[in-house]
Parts: C-alpha cells; structure tokens; sequence
C-alpha cells in the first residue's frame, strides 16, 4: 500500500512536468512535385496529344462529366514564349475564390527532354514561384501567368478551392 501511495504522486510529477513541453508546430509542406509526362495543348487551348503518362488532377469530377464544378488547364503546352494561359472553369453559379500558384518540378525521365532549371531553382523545388487568389465568375475564367524570368524546365500549377485541390504540368521552352 505505501508503494502505491508513492507511484500515484511520483506519476502526477511526471505528468505535470511532461505537459509543460511545448508541441513543435510544423506547417505542411508541398514535396518536390515529380512531373512523369504532361498534355500538349495549342495557343488557344486544344488538346494535342500527351508526351509520357501526365499524372495530373485538372478536374473535381470524371472525365465526360458536363458541367464539372471545377477543372482547368493550361495553355499552350509546351509554352515557348514570355508567358501562358489558364483557364480554369467554374460549374457553380455563385462566385468562387480560389487559390492558384506555380512551382518548379522535376521530370521522372530526364532523357526525353532535360530539366535544364538553375541551381537556384532546382533547390526551390514545390515552393510557390508564383501565388495569388482569384474570385472566379461562373463559367470560363482566363489567367495569364509572365514566365520571362523562369528558365526552361518543368513547373506545376496547383488550383485550390476548399478542399479541392487541383494540377496540371507545364513545359517551359526557351
């Protein structure tokens, strides 16, 4: 009996002095995104085909579905200028905010067309290069993205509302 009544206060210390630790926060981050193929697509947004086996997520529901709440795509793919184009489709008939940014990626299979990012870059691989927040109108909602300042290579582009999050790979050629 005096054992138990030693454990139950020695049990209490413990207890009290473990709660006083802080927890360490940690945010979630984004992993480098590995690109494993993409879709081809002309200056006005036409499918062309695809190079590998993109492994994409441009859409709430399953392909053939009419009136998706929301999908996307970026144009044209590969992008050989200053820039490209978004389009990200809004199926609800009230307004919608998302969230869209652009990160740099790594190709699964550097012999087909080489990864030329910098240095610089290649260490900022899932980080946000470019972010912002965008009410969409229903229907059709274009984005012009400026990529003068990012060298060739493989990029992502992530489109969130709520919970859904939404991707598509992009080739940047100079």
């Amino acid at each position: 009996m005096l054992k138990l009544k030693l454990l139950i206060p020695a049990l209490l210390i413990v207890v009290l002095t473990g709660c006083g630790e802080k927890e360490q926060l940690v945010l979630p981050v984004f992993d480098s995104p590995v690109v494993t193929g993409y879709h081809l697509r002309d200056d006005n947004g036409q499918a062309l085909g695809k190079v590998g086996a993109p492994n994409t997520n441009t859409s709430t529901d399953p392909p053939g579905i009419a009136n998706p709440l929301l999908e996307f795509f970026s144009y044209p793919n590969p992008s050989r200028g200053t820039s490209f184009q978004t389009a990200i489709f809004n199926g609800n008939a009230s307004r919608e905010i998302v969230r869209v940014w652009l990160t740099p990626a790594r190709y699964i299979n550097e012999g087909i067309v080489p990864n030329t990012l910098g240095a610089t870059l290649a260490s900022s691989y899932g980080r946000p290069l470019r972010e912002f927040t965008l009410e969409l109108e229903e229907g059709f909602n274009n984005i012009a993205f400026n990529t003068e300042d990012l060298p060739a290579g493989y990029y992502r582009i992530y489109v969130q509302r709520g919970s859904f999050l939404l991707w598509d790979n992009l080739l940047i050629r100079r």
